[in-house]
């Protein structure tokens, strides 16, 4: 089973608990059939959730190994040559109806 070094849950972060309060990311995403990755849209690019796939596709075994390994933020999992392009993409499936 999937471990936690901090004593929280062990994929998501504290920081995310008012907007986890009526459900939880991991029952929701835990039968998930690939990486579920949820960070803040404006600003920093904070990285909220990972699923446990996701934790895994970047060598990692703990949530705290991951925001280590990415530094805490989305903009690390993506080239600099092509975040611009990616963050357009993003907002554009958001945006989009």
């Amino acid at each position: 089973k999937f471990q936690s070094g901090a004593g929280h849950s062990p994929t998501i972060m504290p920081e995310a608990s008012n907007i986890a309060a009526d459900f939880n990311f991991e029952d929701i995403t835990s039968g998930a059939p690939g990486a579920v990755l949820i960070y803040k849209a404006h600003g920093d690019k904070r990285i909220f959730y990972a699923n446990e796939e996701c934790i895994r596709l970047f060598g990692c075994d703990t949530m705290e190994e991951f925001l280590s390994h990415t530094k805490g933020s989305f903009r690390t999992l993506v080239h600099p040559d092509e975040i611009d392009s990616v963050e357009q993409s993003i907002w554009n499936q958001v945006t989009t109806r």
